[in-house]
């Protein structure tokens, strides 16, 4: 066998045997396009995104639902017709649909996973889901307009945000009633509450309704109120998984922005740390990943999604996305973030392994094919090394090899 040959069945085999036999879990960012009925799939650790899945008209909320260690499912609010996609994480695909009330916004699902409540501002209902058999319950008249659901750590409470009448309602998840009396969030006419987050101890929601409303769960009053920018429209609220940070989306007269507000009120600073997201740019959904160091957050007027540095508060990547994002929710998947779409024939690449096309290959780019036949990295990290059926094989590695030892055809 010729040294080259040799050389490249060697480099090839080490690299292999120093990865696992199994495609490690990837963390997966879902953000919902309203205004093409799909749900963009991002692998967050290359943050591009990788499949667009299909569900129902103008999807807007997005939730995990997660049982034990089971394959988690990723719940999608149809805003545009009466139902609820599910999305089977292990395929990346939605097949089913739970139909449900008219108009879903927002959906929330309990720590254990056992149930999801979705709002439904047009007829001021909360439908409860049993995840388990993917039906609806019962439903919950909040009245008013609900938008906005979270639960609390101990999946006792779910809280509703009710715009029209500027209240927090409470459900009693045992009962799936309304019980208490409802916080007030205050304000002038236009802060109508429209999302809201529950700290990790469950002691206090942060309501977004263009400012910041924080609420103790024991008492019901508003323990702060921070003031935003004039003329500022909140949008999505979430708290890190460390607990030490709200982030609040909101839009005003300088364009599109990420709050960042200290959960200890010892560490605020004023006014509020933002990071930037461009003049032009609407953000609605934020997400967190377990990190607590990145946001991933939709901006519906740029069809993308801001990735947002929390501890520069700084943006460091946007991800072109279908029409109009919305919700955004996180997840390690077992299976991956899927891939792009396969190149046609004429797309392959006269120099296998070439991956930035410089006429050279590097022993950087042969870590990205091995990589990418094992599934750890999306296929679009280089297209240098697939083959005619867009697949990336062990006989396209040493090809590979093979042009690193040798240089790339003429």
């Amino acid at each position: 066998m010729p040294m080259g040959r040799a050389l490249a069945l060697g480099l090839v085999t080490l690299m292999l045997a120093a990865r696992p036999g199994t495609a490690a879990a990837q963390v997966c960012a879902y953000a919902a396009n309203a205004g093409d009925g799909t749900v963009s799939l991002i692998d967050t650790g290359t943050n591009t995104a990788t499949l667009a899945i299909t569900v129902g008209a103008a999807p807007h909320g997005v939730a995990v639902v997660k049982r034990g260690s089971s394959t988690a499912q990723i719940y999608v609010a149809n805003s545009g017709e009466s139902s609820v996609s599910v999305i089977d994480t292990s395929t990346q695909t939605a097949p089913t649909k739970i139909t449900v009330e008219s108009g879903p916004e927002d959906i929330a699902v309990l720590p254990d996973g056992s149930t999801a409540y979705v709002s439904h501002p047009d007829s001021g209902k909360v439908s409860v889901i049993d995840t388990a058999s993917g039906t609806p319950t019962t439903t919950v008249d909040v009245g008013g307009k609900p938008m906005g659901l979270a639960a609390s750590p101990d999946g006792k409470m779910v809280y509703v945000t009710d715009a029209s009448n500027k209240q927090i309602v409470l459900i009693d998840t045992k009962s799936n009633t309304t019980t208490g009396t409802p916080f007030q969030t205050g304000g002038s006419p236009d802060t109508q509450p429209v999302d809201v987050a529950v700290t990790s101890d469950g002691t206090q929601v942060y309501v977004s309704s263009n400012r910041v409303v924080v609420i103790a769960t024991s008492s019901g009053l508003a323990v702060a109120a921070l003031q935003l920018q004039a003329q500022t429209q909140t949008h999505g609220i979430t708290i890190t998984p460390d607990h030490a940070t709200a982030l609040l989306a909101v839009q005003d007269a300088t364009g599109g922005s990420l709050v960042n507000i200290a959960t200890d009120p010892s560490k605020r600073t004023f006014p509020l740390p933002v990071a930037a997201l461009g003049p032009n740019a609407v953000p609605i959904g934020v997400a967190a990943a377990s990190d607590s160091k990145t946001a991933y957050v939709s901006d519906s007027a740029a069809s993308s999604v801001d990735v947002v540095d929390i501890t520069t508060n700084s943006m460091t990547r946007s991800i072109p996305v279908g029409s109009n994002p919305q919700g955004v929710a996180i997840v390690s998947v077992a299976t991956g973030c899927g891939t792009m779409p396969t190149p046609t024939a004429t797309a392959i690449a006269t120099c296998v392994g070439d991956c930035n096309g410089n006429g050279v290959v590097g022993i950087n780019e042969l870590v990205i094919g091995v990589n990418i036949a094992l599934d750890l990295t999306p296929a679009s990290a280089c297209v240098a090394f697939q083959d005619q059926g867009g697949m990336v094989t062990i006989s396209q590695l040493i090809k590979g090899v093979n042009n690193a030892l040798n240089g790339c055809p003429a």
